[in-house]
């Protein structure tokens, strides 16, 4: 945590602006149990990508394929 804070004040609409300090485009918004609000930067993802993702394999392969440019990398043996 950087350890920024500022006052700000909804508008008749109840909306914060909080341009100035956010980084990312999307964001995971949760509460706590102090009525805390907690912005996580996020990205959205096929299903197809969690799943490639999720395999070891796949990523060992992906992993050695990008050191090693000129190897293909077979999907289907995946």
């Amino acid at each position: 945590m950087n350890g920024r804070s500022f006052l700000a004040e909804a508008d008749s609409r109840g909306r914060l602006s909080l341009g100035s300090v956010l980084t990312a485009q999307r964001y995971l918004v949760s509460t706590d149990d102090e009525g805390r609000i907690l912005l996580e930067p996020a990205v959205v993802m096929t299903a197809t990508e969690e799943r490639l993702l999720a395999d070891a394999g796949f990523r060992a392969e992906a992993t050695r394929a990008a050191r090693e440019p000129a190897s293909p990398l077979d999907l289907d043996d995946l």
